[in-house]
């Protein structure tokens, strides 16, 4: 199979995506490479329990989710973001669907810490042959962050997780994880690489805060376990901020 590459959009990245992330899209498909989307959307779920009177909770940035807020992130997911974010690929002449864990079991989950979080999980497969068969049709999955146990009970999952696990199971080229910032700030600058050890380094002396650090904590166990680079950015016409096994300095 050719080289895969995963990006992950964050809620309000993918709210209306610009004319140079689908060029960059094109591009990579020009190349031959598949794409493979993970899109984000707790800001669009924040907002609709706010709506409903439904209190957010949020533990080491994660979601408290009950039953009650499971529901409402599945339809805020799957019955809003996604379709939203498919149909910009459509309208640009790109063939994609949106998945969840549904789709023949593409994603299945084990629960975080169910007496804290509640219905909140972690991807523990990736179920590829699928995936595969999507892209060698010339698909691009557009996938939402859930998954299912393995006795089908719905488990909400971190974006960046479930985009990471993904690109680890394809040992992908490249993973993407796209921010509203344009990367890793270091002393009052944006830095362009980073190696592991680095990445330590810098969550060890607490300069990464915020959703950065669960977001570099992910990135560093992608490259771990064999996707070749990760890019922390704001748009894929940017390079980031480039976490890898190569030794560079900060």
């Amino acid at each position: 199979m050719t080289e895969c590459i995963v990006v992950k959009l964050g809620g309000i990245a993918g709210k209306n995506l610009p004319h140079h992330f689908f060029q960059k899209i094109r591009y990579w498909k020009s190349q031959g490479k598949q794409v493979i989307v993970v899109h984000g959307g707790g800001n669009a779920v924040s907002r609709m329990m706010k709506k409903l009177n439904v209190q957010v909770q949020i533990v080491d940035g994660l979601r408290v989710t009950s039953k009650e807020v499971l529901a409402i992130t599945k339809m805020v997911l799957i019955g809003h973001v996604q379709p939203d974010i498919t149909n910009q690929f459509l309208e640009q002449g790109l063939a994609a669907v949106g998945l969840n864990a549904a789709d023949q079991h593409c994603l299945i989950g084990d629960y975080v810490n169910k007496p804290v979080l509640g219905n909140v999980g972690s991807v523990s497969k990736v179920n590829v042959p699928f995936f595969e068969n999507l892209l060698k049709e010339d698909i691009i999955p557009i996938v939402a962050p859930l998954a299912l146990t393995e006795f089908n009970q719905w488990l909400n999952v971190n974006a960046d997780d479930t985009a990471c696990k993904i690109a680890e199971s394809f040992k992908a080229e490249s993973l993407y994880l796209m921010t509203d910032v344009p990367g890793i700030k270091v002393d009052g600058s944006w830095v362009s690489q980073l190696s592991l050890e680095e990445a330590a380094e810098l969550k060890k002396h607490g300069v990464l805060t915020g959703g950065m650090i669960p977001k570099v904590e992910h990135a560093v166990c992608a490259v771990q376990k064999g996707v070749s680079h990760v890019h922390i950015t704001d748009g894929l016409h940017e390079m980031g901020t480039i976490i890898s096994r190569a030794e560079v300095r900060v």
